[in-house]
């Protein structure tokens, strides 16, 4: 088995003649948790995509399990993300909002009851399954939001700003849940941030983007 599950190859970038990213290169090990850390505006959201599939570099290439994945769509990559918006679906039920990727897929009911609640319970969100999303806290849709990431059984899971715009105390008491919830799942995790802590906290190996002025 190969020790690198992720290879970004010299990755290039522009946009409206503005240089995002600038033949940027690194590489993750499988089952680690790598951390992308840099100011906003640095690129970190593009480079996720990129590597997801959800937008075309310049340059360069994306290398997932030894294969050049550039001209792979996304449901090719086995990737799963979660972005910073969060995104959920607003008039579905919790329990629809992480179904929804394994639905999308075809998987059939008995798996997806199964897999659900494995991830509900993995992430104490049991007790708010039949809960509409827009009456969530800004902690649980959160949750959430990387249980229906975690649903999917991806290779890389990508998470963008996971702990944004959350207050001091459940920023604390999520950081805390995920090193947990890392131990236990034992994927390959890419995350992105701005805030040195999480960095230092969550992060096997961190990466450090510079925004040029």
């Amino acid at each position: 088995m190969r020790e690198y599950i992720l290879e970004v190859r010299n990755i290039s970038k522009r946009r409206g003649g503005k240089v995002i990213l600038d033949n940027v290169s690194f590489s993750v090990r499988r089952g680690e948790v790598f951390v992308i850390l840099g100011p906003p505006g640095s690129g970190k959201t593009t480079l996720l995509k990129i590597i997801a599939g959800l937008e075309a570099q310049d340059l360069g290439d994306i290398v997932i399990n030894g294969e050049v994945v550039n001209t792979f769509p996304p449901y090719m990559r086995n990737v799963a993300m979660v972005f910073e918006t969060l995104a959920l679906y607003t008039n579905m039920t919790v329990f629809e909002n992480i179904a929804s990727p394994l639905i999308a897929i075809k998987k059939d009911r008995e798996y997806i009851e199964k897999r659900v609640r494995e991830i509900a319970s993995l992430l104490r969100i049991e007790q708010i399954l039949d809960r509409r999303a827009d009456k969530l806290s800004g902690g649980e849709r959160q949750r959430v939001a990387i249980a229906r990431a975690l649903a999917k059984e991806a290779d890389i899971y990508l998470l963008d700003e996971p702990f944004l715009n959350l207050d001091a105390k459940i920023r604390y008491a999520l950081r805390t849940e995920f090193k947990k919830l890392k131990s236990i799942v034992g994927k390959t995790i890419i995350l992105s941030t701005s805030d040195p802590h999480d960095a230092l906290a969550l992060g096997d190996r961190v990466l450090l983007v510079i925004m040029d002025a």
